[in-house]
């Protein structure tokens, strides 16, 4: 199957009017909004806030690779561990049999927000400054919306340059070559790191 089989299916502007990316837009922005503010007005300085916003980038980048690679292509799981974990293993093997689904190339939005604003409340508990625990938060959970609106684009948007032809590149070779291969999405660099990066013919023949 070539790589093209999951060829641009939409423009910029179809993506922007799309149902399901307008859920994110709706749901994150002012959630994201609310934590930056937080974090910001209880800042003594700018470079605390803007580290935590990047240590939390980094930590959700990893978290979606360690899922990807180690329960998304796994199972199949009993009852309670795909409860416990909003069958994401099972909506995510959906999305492998028609990779081109629009709907498959974008999570449900409903876990990931419970699952942030349950850790917004406890943080607002911890011994922990609002301009650490904030910017945690603001950065793992701008990244999972970073890492949804750039698995519908490789899927659905077109590519070019060496930057987004590159993730598109990255991801589709796991799609159509190797699903053992290639499980980070919005950083390729785990990849690289732990040895999962794909390694075979990219053309057959």
């Amino acid at each position: 199957m070539a790589l093209a089989e999951s060829p641009r299916t939409m423009t910029l502007r179809d993506a922007l009017e799309n149902r399901l990316i307008r859920k994110i837009i709706k749901v994150w922005t002012p959630t994201l909004s609310s934590f930056v503010l937080l974090a910001a007005i209880s800042a003594t300085s700018v470079t605390t806030p803007l580290m935590w916003f990047a240590i939390g980038a980094l930590y959700y980048s990893f978290l979606e690779y360690a899922l990807h690679r180690f329960h998304f292509h796994n199972g199949p799981y009993d009852m309670w561990v795909r409860r416990m974990t909003f069958d994401l293993s099972r909506m995510h093997l959906d999305h492998h049999k028609i990779p081109a689904h629009p709907k498959g190339a974008v999570n449900q939005q409903r876990p990931a927000f419970v699952v942030t604003m349950v850790s917004a409340v406890i943080a607002l508990f911890l011994p922990v400054s609002y301009d650490v625990s904030f910017a945690f938060l603001a950065g793992s959970a701008g990244c999972y919306v970073a890492n949804d609106l750039i698995h519908f684009a490789v899927h659905h948007l077109p590519m070019n340059g060496p930057v987004l032809g590159y993730w598109k590149r990255h991801h589709m070779l796991h799609h159509y070559r190797d699903d053992n291969a290639n499980f980070a999405t919005v950083l390729p660099l785990w990849d690289k790191l732990f040895g999962t990066e794909y390694k075979g013919p990219v053309r057959k023949g």
